[in-house]
């Protein structure tokens, strides 16, 4: 399992990842892992809504079992 090319966990290691930062859309690897640690709320796939960022899993294999908050309404909401 890996994160897929523009996971905000491939930040500075992908070109994807890298410009899909720049776009200032998705949460970084660090907010995502915060957002888990403090909620315990895993943030879904940008690509794939009904799948959990595969980063994060990588990150935290402990949130395999958390409930899933989708990328569109961090971004949306915060």
């Amino acid at each position: 399992m890996k994160p897929c090319i523009a996971c905000p966990f491939n930040d500075g290691l992908t070109d994807a990842a890298t410009q899909a930062q720049n776009y200032g859309c998705l949460p970084t690897a660090r907010e995502m892992l915060e957002h888990f640690d403090q909620k315990g709320i895993s943030i879904s796939c940008h690509n794939k809504a009904d799948r959990k960022c595969r980063g994060l899993l990588l990150e935290r294999p402990e949130s395999i079992d958390a409930p899933v908050r989708d990328y569109a309404d961090w971004y949306q909401n915060g």
